[in-house]
């Protein structure tokens, strides 16, 4: 996919833990577009990608003047070494001579570089396999199985209501009964004690 349009593999990473892939791709910038779209159509989900455009016009633009400047200090040195008379002021010159063409090849490597650089855009993509899809199976309807929650059902609503008579019988069934005698108690006391009680006629006839 990349090498058929002009790009190359800059660098590449897998996942030991699970299946993804990481990749750095160079690719001509004018290709860019249809590399990124068959990218998408891959039998992988493209979970993160970033592009990285090159910011190198300035720089080319820069190392072009400072190789122009010194091929004109070269053409100054030839002049200089031509007119030079004394061995001393040619191996001067010669050495100065030396060093600007180097400082030129310098550049020009530089240049070359950039200007690959400018014309490849850099591309970072990760990709992971897509999921299978989950199909569910419809439920089929089982009365067996229908039958058996609703008997068991069944069977923990008679054990609720068995469990409440339990507990009444044992527990509330003797605390009303208790209320209920000492209540009779009091009323017959209290009947009783009004019995004995002379009435106001009597009071009045004595």
């Amino acid at each position: 996919l990349v090498a058929e349009r002009g790009g190359y593999v800059g660098g590449s990473q897998a996942g030991t833990l699970d299946d993804r892939a990481s990749l750095t791709v160079r690719i001509p910038a004018d290709r860019f577009d249809t590399a990124l779209a068959r990218l998408h159509e891959l039998d992988a989900e493209v979970i993160a990608e970033a592009t990285r455009e090159e910011e190198v016009t300035t720089q080319v633009v820069d190392l072009a003047a400072r190789i122009e400047n010194l091929r004109a200090s070269e053409a100054s040195y030839r002049e200089l070494l031509a007119r030079a008379e004394k061995i001393e002021d040619i191996l001067a010159v010669q050495s100065r001579l030396d060093g600007v063409r180097g400082e030129i090849e310098q550049l020009r490597a530089q240049l070359e570089a950039l200007e690959d650089r400018a014309a490849l855009s850099t591309l970072t993509v990760t990709l992971v396999p897509r999921p299978e899809p989950i199909t569910q199976q419809a439920e089929t309807w089982d009365p067996g199985a229908q039958l058996d929650r609703a008997l068991a059902s069944l069977v923990e609503i008679g054990q609720r209501l068995l469990d409440g008579a339990i507990w009444f019988v044992v527990v509330w069934l003797p605390i009303l009964l208790t209320l209920a005698t000492t209540g009779l108690l009091l009323l017959r006391g209290v009947l009783e004690v009004r019995r004995r009680l002379p009435s106001s006629t009597d009071r009045t006839a004595a």
